[in-house]
């Protein structure tokens, strides 16, 4: 066994692979070794001496995948034991939500719906009992979510203008009376949040944030391909997210100049669980589906929804799951949801278009099979 898997040293006589074999040889009392249990690396050419640390470090070691794509076929990684997992991508799932006229649901407030891995309360994120039923003592770290408003919105003014409702959304939205969800906030037991909200009311929800020990960390601009007719004078073409952060009492800020134009701050030894990398952009230029006649009025593509779970490591919350398209886009790059839906119709269209995502998904409703 030992001729197969020899120990490597190089020149000096460094052992570069084997260690834990040489360990186990001086437990076992060996104070010499034969010559073909030792293979010395100036022996092998560079591209056979990486290869062999690879090969050797399989089972323990901890790899950078994207610099060993770089260097190495992907087919050969894998021939030497490497699992490359095939990235997960995201896309739109093209799920036309119905009019909230033409939906029936018998779910009520309250119950408790497990869709696949993810998991979706009928309720109110503002309540302490219902975030508490919900998470059953998890602790997601990512909070991706699309609040409603604050503009009791009513696109029923379309029809009387004569627009229709072609590239306009009809449903009304529960609760869509406040920008300021300080009570929800505060109930999120992770750290880092993503909050979509309208540009007028980016000062209220910053305060919001910020007085339940958040802080934020930028502001992204998602660019729409297209501008939305509205009654405004100007029609919006982006919508603002702030990128916040809720740090320990002891941690220490620091100023960053990165670029003329590109100035930041970031917390020393703090990377809130980034995976992303490194050339990332605070304007997303992203378009609208293409089918965009939703009967919620504030859906977002999947990508403003998956980008921030695809930066970040961990379980994803969204107290305001809507139209469900935090947990599709959890669903495609394999992250489990916990998700809350104050609209009973709504609950059942985010269980319809999972299961259109996924035909594999089972549903249970307070612990029993639902299958409506």
């Amino acid at each position: 066994m030992m001729s197969l898997r020899p120990i490597v040293v190089d020149a000096d006589g460094m052992i570069l692979g084997g260690n834990m074999r040489y360990q186990a040889l001086k437990h076992l009392g060996y104070t010499e070794l034969p010559d073909e249990w030792v293979k010395r690396a100036d022996e092998l050419t560079e591209e056979e001496r990486r290869r062999f640390i690879i090969e050797d470090n399989v089972s323990f070691g901890e790899w950078d995948f994207e610099i060993l794509a770089s260097d190495w076929d992907i087919e050969d990684l894998n021939d030497w034991g490497l699992d490359f997992e095939e990235k997960k991508e995201l896309s739109e799932d093209d799920y036309e939500v119905p009019e909230p006229d033409d939906i029936e649901t018998d779910i009520v407030e309250g119950d408790l719906l497990e869709i696949g891995p993810h998991r979706l309360l009928c309720g109110d994120s503002t309540h302490a009992d219902a975030v508490d039923k919900l998470l059953q003592g998890a602790k997601p770290f990512l909070m991706v979510t699309d609040p409603p408003y604050g503009v009791k919105y009513d696109a029923s003014w379309r029809l009387k203008a004569g627009l229709g409702t072609a590239g306009g959304a009809m449903g009304k939205v529960l609760n869509d009376d406040k920008a300021d969800w300080r009570e929800t906030w505060s109930l999120f037991p992770g750290s880092v949040a993503y909050v979509w909200h309208a540009g007028l009311h980016a000062l209220t929800v910053m305060e919001s944030l910020q007085s339940v020990n958040f802080r934020i960390r930028a502001q992204i601009i998602w660019v729409k391909n297209q501008f939305v007719i509205s009654r405004g004078h100007y029609h919006g073409q982006h919508e603002p997210a702030l990128y916040a952060q809720r740090p320990n009492t002891d941690d220490q800020w620091r100023y960053v100049e990165e670029h003329d134009v590109l100035d930041y701050t970031v917390r020393e030894g703090e990377s809130a669980a980034w995976q992303g990398d490194r050339k990332q952009s605070t304007v997303w230029f992203i378009d609208k589906p293409l089918k965009s006649e939703t009967g919620h009025s504030t859906q977002k593509p999947v990508e403003c929804m998956g980008r921030p779970i695809r930066n970040h490591a961990g379980d994803v919350y969204d107290p305001f799951l809507g139209s469900g398209t935090t947990m599709v886009a959890a669903h495609q790059l394999g992250r489990r949801c916990y998700g809350m839906e104050l609209n009973p119709k709504y609950c059942q269209v985010i269980i319809d278009r999972m299961k259109a995502l996924d035909n594999s998904i089972k549903v249970v409703r307070n612990g029993q099979p639902y299958e409506k």
